[in-house]
């Protein structure tokens, strides 16, 4: 549907829209030619306009009333007449607050703890976990080869169930003092069957700083091996997992 309108200030026709009421007010004046019969959905809902707040198209653009369009979504529209000015206020702003949409849950970083106590199986026969001495510092709670028949060869292992709950080891690796050799032992960490690390320790190991990758392990292995004919007594000590 088309109509003609003539002599109407373009302003006063735009209030209109706005507002749903008539507030004339100084404007060019010109000729348009409107056309009615526009739909308007919001979210789904298709709205119904009063007869002086109907949307029309002229010159090729829709113009819309920001009243109608404004409060259906949940803003407030405001005129102030002095200023011939039009305020809207969104939905937060004017007290309608839209539904949040809940953050993720994160997933909880476990603490840092002393690794030693989180023990789910040991081989006794090699290993033990006891305070050590390394260039004269003590360390308490450490991994560490046995003391016993040190002609004989000393390994074992301890396994320790993490649950794929870490990404990191960290501990200090060394040669314990008053070992009866200076042949090299090893050390190695080893995740779900797959090797992660190994160090070597002899006797001029210090007390050295080890960072292991543990990222998506369920069952974490540690082993220490000495040779045949006896290795260095070696201890992990310190050992923090988080």
């Amino acid at each position: 549907m088309k109509r003609r309108i003539q002599d109407i200030s373009i302003g006063v026709i735009i209030t209109m829209l706005l507002l749903g009421a008539v507030n004339a007010f100084a404007s060019t004046s010109r000729t348009i030619t409107a056309t009615y019969g526009i739909n308007v959905v919001v979210d789904g809902v298709k709205q119904n306009f009063t007869e002086d707040m109907q949307p029309f198209m002229t010159g090729g653009r829709t113009f819309l009333p920001v009243r109608g369009i404004a409060e259906a979504l949940g803003a407030e529209v405001t005129w102030e007449r002095e200023t011939s000015t039009v305020y809207v206020k969104s939905p937060a702003v004017a007290g309608v607050a839209p539904t949040p949409t809940p953050p993720p849950t994160p997933t909880p970083k476990p603490e840092p703890a002393p690794f030693f106590e989180t023990f789910t199986a040991f081989d006794g026969k090699g290993l033990s976990v006891r305070s050590v001495n390394i260039q004269g510092t003590a360390y308490n709670n450490a991994l560490r080869t046995s003391e016993h028949h040190r002609e004989i060869p000393s390994s074992g292992w301890s396994q320790h169930h993490i649950s794929e709950r870490y990404t990191t080891l960290t501990g200090l690796i060394g040669c314990i003092d008053g070992s009866p050799t200076s042949m090299a032992s090893t050390v190695t960490f080893i995740g779900d069957g797959n090797q992660l690390a190994t160090f070597i320790v002899d006797s001029a190991n210090r007390m050295t700083p080890i960072t292991v990758d543990v990222t998506g392990v369920s069952e974490l292995r540690i082993q220490i091996d000495q040779p045949s004919n006896g290795g260095v007594w070696v201890a992990f000590a310190d050992a923090i997992i988080e």
